[in-house]
């Protein structure tokens, strides 16, 4: 799935980050909205082979757009009693 587009996600940027998390409890899908810059994952058609790994992090302004930055579409798995 990766190297086809960089991936927006919902963590925000901060150099510390995953630190601050880890200090105040917060180790699952960690979202902090204040914060003005947005990560995306991945890489791109447009990258390096090393930026196409799934550990390959960037960020831009949440007012910024870049043509290989994208998101994946997902559907949660719904259960039903038929």
């Amino acid at each position: 799935m990766s190297g086809n587009v960089e991936e927006w996600c919902l963590d925000t940027y901060a150099e510390s980050f995953y630190n601050e998390c880890n200090l105040q409890g917060v180790t699952k899908d960690p979202f902090h909205n204040t914060r003005k810059f947005q990560v995306f994952r991945g890489g791109s058609f447009f990258n390096s082979l090393k930026s196409c790994e799934i550990t390959s992090r960037g960020y831009l302004g949440k007012d910024q757009r870049a043509g290989s930055i994208g998101f994946r579409l997902a559907l949660a798995k719904v259960h039903t009693n038929l």
